[in-house]
């Protein structure tokens, strides 16, 4: 299944498919927020949405994944055994060490399955595909950071998702009228508590709460921070990173409660603190004050046990 995810799922998705990366989600949103952003005084206002889907693997409705594995092209045969793979998953419960029976559940993808994520990509490609489908009707435009760029109406990484349009009551709609049939046929719940959109161009305060309250959202300046990386960095790139040190700091400070040899420490360093180093780095250059202030942590973490050298 992995080696033909490429050739049926949108390319808005970039999670869990061979030659597509997690940073290039990132640095999309990037170059989005800064586009929104800078076009703060533009008549030409748009809308970044991003959403908040609640418990998203335990929702899914089975009926609703049978139908768009055969739809994508499965044979029905491997559909059926997909399908007894999901629905014969038991369950028991552990309470003060006595075992509880056996149960099964009625809807949901059993999370830590390997096959679950690319079960749960087939299900929002669903999503996906309606909302190309509005794009090419002209119900909803996306948003292109200039007159060359292709324009972009959403971006997926597994559950979490942005979406992208212009700044009309008619747009927003529209979103709502595809969210609604999403849920409905999916089992999908999105949480409108925890979503948010911000919405650039010369667009009145009023107005602005007008077309959140269409959604039942909250109006945001911002959208912090993306898959673990921030979406927007201003002069002080230094503060706007520093969230990568305070998680290290974290770390280090769990670990320092254990008794850890040096070469425990060493593995921890690299295939821990370094990996959440390399992540960032793969989409911006951090500060070097940043980088000295890392270094000096991790040195800390290796020479030091519990404050003696």
């Amino acid at each position: 299944m992995k080696e033909i995810m490429d050739s049926i799922v949108s390319p808005s998705q970039s999670a869990f498919i061979p030659g597509r990366l997690v940073t290039d989600n990132v640095l999309l949103v990037f170059e989005l927020n800064h586009y929104l952003k800078a076009s703060s005084q533009s008549n030409n206002a748009s809308v970044a949405l991003k959403l908040d889907m609640s418990k998203a693997y335990d929702m899914v409705e089975w009926p609703f994944l049978r139908c768009i594995l055969l739809k994508l092209g499965f044979e029905s045969r491997f559909v059926h055994l997909i399908m007894l793979l999901v629905t014969t998953v038991s369950y028991s419960l552990t309470l003060n060490s006595e075992h509880f029976g056996y149960f099964r559940l009625e809807h949901g993808i059993h999370q830590g399955d390997p096959l679950s994520p690319y079960l749960f990509i087939f299900v929002a490609e669903a999503f996906s595909c309606m909302l190309q489908e509005a794009e090419r009707r002209g119900r909803v435009q996306g948003v292109a950071v200039c007159a060359a760029a292709p324009k972009i109406s959403h971006l997926l990484f597994v559950d979490d998702t942005l979406l992208f349009c212009k700044a009309k009551g008619e747009q927003i709609e529209e979103i709502q009228r595809i969210l609604t049939i999403y849920e409905r046929a999916s089992g999908q719940v999105v949480n409108f508590a925890k979503s948010n959109m911000i919405i650039s161009g010369r667009i009145g305060e009023e107005e602005k709460q007008c077309l959140a309250n269409r959604l039942g959202v909250q109006v945001a300046s911002a959208h912090d921070r993306y898959l673990g990386l921030p979406t927007v960095a201003g002069r002080s790139r230094h503060t706007v990173f520093h969230n990568i040190l305070d998680r290290i700091w974290i770390r280090i400070a769990g670990w320092n409660r254990k008794m850890l040899s040096q070469v425990g420490k060493g593995v921890l360093i690299k295939s821990v603190l370094q990996a959440l180093l390399t992540y960032a780095m793969l989409c911006f250059k951090l500060p070097e004050q940043l980088v000295r202030e890392l270094e000096t942590a991790m040195g800390d973490f290796w020479w030091h046990s519990r404050g003696e050298k």
